[in-house]
């Protein structure tokens, strides 16, 4: 089964939920899962306060732990560069994309790419973009 991870900014939840379940109901094994999406989503919404914890601070680096080694075992990875209807990719998002293109992973993207850095960084590794 292909593993696909989708990276990228959490803050439209419910869209991201609808991409992950059309990606599953394709038959690929997606990353992360409902639960994982649970705790990402409360992650953010405790990082959108003007001071960061450190205990916020701390559960930031597990997450991008976690997706490093969720890139380093899956075969796509797919990048949702969306916040608030532009195009966007954090700084988190092209970090994971910078370790794919040096694992050579294909990157997809849910919308055509036209940032300058993400365009150079992926080049000839962005096969698709998704249509929804």
């Amino acid at each position: 089964m292909v593993k696909i991870v989708v990276c990228g900014s959490y803050s439209d939840v419910k869209v991201i939920e609808k991409v992950i379940s059309e990606l599953k109901a394709r038959g690929f094994d997606v990353f992360p899962s409902q639960e994982y999406l649970k705790e990402l989503v409360q992650a953010f919404e405790e990082s959108d306060s003007s001071v960061v914890s450190d205990l916020t601070m701390k559960k930031r680096r597990q997450i991008n732990s976690k997706f490093i080694d969720e890139i380093r075992e899956c075969d796509v990875v797919f990048v949702f560069n969306e916040k608030n209807g532009e195009e966007y990719i954090g700084p988190g998002t092209l970090m994971q994309m910078g370790y794919a293109v040096g694992l050579k992973k294909p990157i997809f993207f849910y919308r055509e790419p036209h940032i300058e850095e993400v365009l150079s960084l992926a080049g000839a590794l962005v096969l698709q973009v998704f249509v929804d």
